[in-house]
């Protein structure tokens, strides 16, 4: 897909959106083979060059998810912040805030942690396939 893409720009027919799908892609590879500082980064990058864009809450999502598995907590809560406050009826919604309470817990603020997973109680559904924990 990458080298179709590739080859439609040489010519002059790619878009922007297959250009966002395709820099999703290879930055969601990078988190997916467990490189996840490079993941986060190369994520927030596809959010901050279109963050209206079709990948834009799932780009910022992983990004945060990256940064989570990457033990970059700090980072990772404020990523995560502002993926719920963008979007908010994003299907990995109720996964941003499960992953922010354990960015508390991992940083010892127990006290954050208990609010925060109160707050993803609160809003978790139990048929919700996106948070099978």
């Amino acid at each position: 897909a990458q080298e179709a893409f590739r080859l439609a720009e040489r010519r002059g027919s790619g878009t922007a959106d297959t250009r966002s799908e395709v820099a999703f892609q290879e930055a969601f590879a990078l988190h997916t083979a467990s490189r996840f500082d490079e993941a986060a980064e190369a994520l927030a990058a596809v959010y901050a060059a279109d963050p209206r864009g079709a990948r834009a809450g799932e780009a910022l999502f992983w990004a945060g998810e990256s940064a989570y598995q990457g033990g970059r907590y700090a980072q990772a809560e404020t990523i995560l912040s502002r993926f719920l406050a963008e979007f908010p009826d994003h299907p990995q919604t109720l996964s941003g805030r499960y992953v922010i309470a354990w960015t508390h817990f991992a940083r010892r603020d127990y006290a954050s942690a208990a609010t925060a997973f109160e707050a993803f109680l609160t809003a978790y559904e139990g048929s919700t396939s996106n948070v099978p924990y």
